[in-house]
């Protein structure tokens, strides 16, 4: 029996050279690979270092933004001021000043045609630099409606005494151009209006807080009128024969009266009736108020300054003719024996415009004519 002989598969060798040849291209891929591993670990290094950089950079620059001061502009001390006193901390009407948009009220004098003339002329001026919100020259209208941030009066003393009685609690800043007489409380005069003008218009001005007088007519338990003054309150005779009345300041009896009447008068009010009839100037800055009998039937009888937060009782003892009670000499109300009538400060305050163009005393000497020679012909030629 014969044995088949088994094939043998041959064994698949590999020589010296393939192995060499496999273990280098093995080894040059793992070379490779390593490399481009290398090369990419350092790109994104790099390009993390460089994205560091500039949030470094955007950081830095952000802090130096943040910290550089804002630019300085040239806004006079006065402009600041009236910014801050003015509006009060509406941003809305702070922003209108700085961009010169105020918004701004005309008030004119219906009974002067040059006052009403020069209104009508400015009109388009105005409107051209400013936001004009209302023009009046109709003194009965009320002007408490309007939002403004000036009122711009054209009259004398009287048209700035009705025009705040006319804004009641409106706390609109008036700044007067003097068509009247004496002119205390009108600043600016027609003569070069323009300029002035422009410079109200970009808020160079301040606001002074006056003292105003509120007053009530008391029958009883009844009130029988009120009112605001920003000159004086006046109590006085409404016929020919003398009257009687009674002064109590804080519940405590002052004083009584035989006279043609009694002036309770604020430092505004103390260059005008009141001085006239004897009572002291106060100056403006002064919180005080000044009382002054009118005519009185006793030589000790003197005039009063007291604080302006006392409480004024005026007890009318005895007025066969009745009696007159005026604000400001505009608004008469009337009352009877046996009525109060009671004085205190008035809320809010009536608010002037300064340009700064003269001060107090300079205001005295002017209208007074302080230390001039001969009449007012002579004081004006010096």
């Amino acid at each position: 029996m014969t044995r088949k002989a088994k094939k043998s598969t041959p064994r698949k060798t590999t020589s010296a050279r393939s192995r060499a040849k496999t273990g280098a291209a093995s080894s040059a891929k793992k070379r490779a690979s390593k490399t481009s591993s290398a090369a990419g670990t350092t790109s994104k290094a790099k390009t993390a270092k460089k994205t560091s950089k500039r949030s470094a950079a955007t950081s830095s620059s952000r802090k130096k933004v943040a910290k550089k001061p804002a630019a300085k502009t040239k806004t006079s001390r006065t402009k600041r001021a009236v910014t801050g006193r003015l509006f009060g901390g509406d941003t809305r009407a702070a922003a209108r000043a700085k961009r010169g948009r105020l918004r701004v009220l005309l008030v004119g004098n219906g009974r002067k045609e040059s006052a009403q003339q020069v209104v009508r002329q400015l009109g388009p001026w105005l409107r051209h630099r400013c936001d004009v919100v209302g023009t009046v020259l109709d003194e009965t209208l009320d002007l408490a409606q309007y939002e403004a941030d000036l009122a711009i009066i054209f009259g004398g003393d009287g048209a700035m005494l009705s025009t705040a009685r006319r804004l009641g609690d409106n706390p609109v800043p008036v700044l007067g151009v003097n068509f009247g007489k004496l002119g205390f409380l009108t600043e600016l005069s027609h003569p070069g209006i323009r300029s002035h003008l422009e410079q109200a218009l970009r808020g160079e001005f301040q606001v002074r807080k006056m003292l105003r007088l509120h007053f009530e007519i008391r029958r009883g338990r009844r009130r029988i009128g009120e009112g605001f003054a920003v000159n004086e309150v006046t109590v006085q005779r409404r016929q020919t024969r003398m009257i009687h009345l009674d002064l109590e300041l804080d519940d405590e009896s002052v004083a009584s009266y035989h006279a043609d009447g009694l002036i309770i008068a604020t430092p505004v009010g103390s260059t005008a009736y009141s001085m006239a009839a004897g009572g002291p100037i106060l100056h403006s800055a002064m919180d005080a108020i000044a009382i002054t009998p009118i005519c009185p039937h006793s030589l000790s009888i003197r005039p009063l300054v007291v604080s302006a937060n006392a409480r004024a009782v005026i007890r009318i003892a005895g007025a066969e003719d009745g009696i007159n009670v005026i604000g400001d000499g505009q608004v008469v109300h009337e009352a009877g024996e046996g009525d109060e009538i009671r004085v205190t400060s008035g809320e809010p305050a009536f608010r002037l415009a300064h340009m700064g163009e003269r001060s107090y005393f300079e205001t005295l000497r002017t209208k007074l004519y302080w230390g001039a020679r001969g009449t007012r012909g002579a004081s004006r030629k010096r």
